[in-house]
Order: C-alpha cells, then structure tokens, then sequence
C-alpha cells in the first residue's frame, strides 16, 4: 500500500514531494526505492497496481515531452492505460483502480482513479491507503507548528503514516522541486518558442516488475 504526499512551500515557491517507501506484492512488503517518477519539470506520484506503476514508468518520459498541459498528460496516462488491456465500465468510465498525484513545479493536482484532476492550492495534496492519517497528521502538526518548514513538516507526515497505518513503512523519501517559471512568449519570438528553465535533476525511475498486485 501507499502514501503519496505533496505541498508548496510558499516562502520559497518549491514543491515538496514525498512517500513511503514499502511495496506489497500480495502478502509480502518490499522497500522500493521512490512512488515516484520525475522528468524534466513533471513529477508523478504513483498509488494502486504495481502494473499502473509499470506503464507509468515506462511512457512518463514520452507522455511528458508530448504534452502541453494536465489534460494532455491525463488523456495520454488514460490512453497508455487502454493499450495494456485496462478497461472502461459499462457507463464508459475507466476503471484504473490508480490514483496520482501530478505536479508540474508550479501547481499540483490530485488524479482520481477516472482520471478526473483537480488543482490543490491551500493544502497538502495525497493519495494512496494512508490519506486519512497523512491529512490528520498534516493538520495537527501545522496547526500545533504552523511555522515548520514544508519538507519537514512532509517527513514527519510520512513517519506518522507509516507508524500508524500497517500497510505503510519502510521508510520516507522525499525532495525539494524548484518552481518552474511561467514562459511569455512575445510576438518577436513566436517563431522559435522561449525555452523554459527546468529543475536540476535526475530521472528517478525504478526496474519494472511484472507482478500486478496492490501497492
């Protein structure tokens, strides 16, 4: 199981990202390295089917590169899903049984399992089995130190979690995103695009597994 958190820190404009490190793979937990997956100045976090994990991680790359925005990474997600065998009910709604958290170092958006996004402004965005005491935890500790440091306050989150909530442990991994700065594009320069400045960072990406069981 999982918990996947992320939250801006306002005084500095970075978003912080951050989970649990343990997998179950059906009544064994793992540690894996990181839920989640960053490419140029998109990061994903990853709760549900290890075998969502493995499409995510084998398409973020191009899905990123080929998109302008969160509906086209959410569309192309939907569709990565629907070329490996994922289904849709019999109302046309996909049944993915994932969820995420995107962020593209600027906003944040929570993914429900339909593939339906919203931006998260004021609060902690999370996924996975243990929401419930990620908020509860987030809540308490920022009312109790509303001045603590937002990477902070995310590791003492996750170890809340993963105290509290069986299926969550192993550990916390965490980072700091820069926020990436809004491009405009003057008249003058319609022909060849601004390039945008992305934070300095390695792909974080783990080897695919073949087994499709639950987080």
């Amino acid at each position: 199981m999982t918990v996947i958190c992320a939250i801006k820190d306002n005084k500095t404009k970075a978003i912080w990202i951050a989970c649990d490190k343990q997998t179950t793979y059906g009544d064994v937990s793992h540690e894996t390295e990181t839920k989640w997956i960053v490419e140029g100045h998109w990061a994903i976090g990853i709760s549900g089917l290890v075998r969502g994990d493995n499409i995510v991680r084998k398409y973020w790359k191009k899905i990123t590169e080929e998109s302008e925005d969160i509906f086209d990474i959410v569309n192309k997600l939907g569709q990565a899903f629907k070329d490996h065998g994922f289904k849709v009910d019999d109302n046309g709604f996909p049944t993915y049984n994932q969820s995420f958290i995107i962020t593209d170092s600027r906003k944040i958006w929570n993914v429900c399992g339909k593939l339906s996004y919203r931006e998260v402004k004021e609060t902690m965005a999370v996924a996975g089995s243990g929401w419930q005491v990620a908020l509860g935890a987030y809540h308490t500790i920022n009312k109790l130190r509303p001045g603590m440091a937002r990477g902070k306050l995310l590791q003492n989150v996750i170890e809340t979690v993963n105290e509290l909530e069986i299926y969550c442990g192993q550990g916390v991994w965490q980072k700091s995103l820069p926020m990436q700065p809004e491009v405009k594009v003057s008249a003058a320069s319609e022909e060849k695009p601004a390039e945008t400045a992305v934070f300095a960072s390695s792909t974080i990406s783990t080897a695919p597994l073949a087994h499709e069981t639950v987080q």
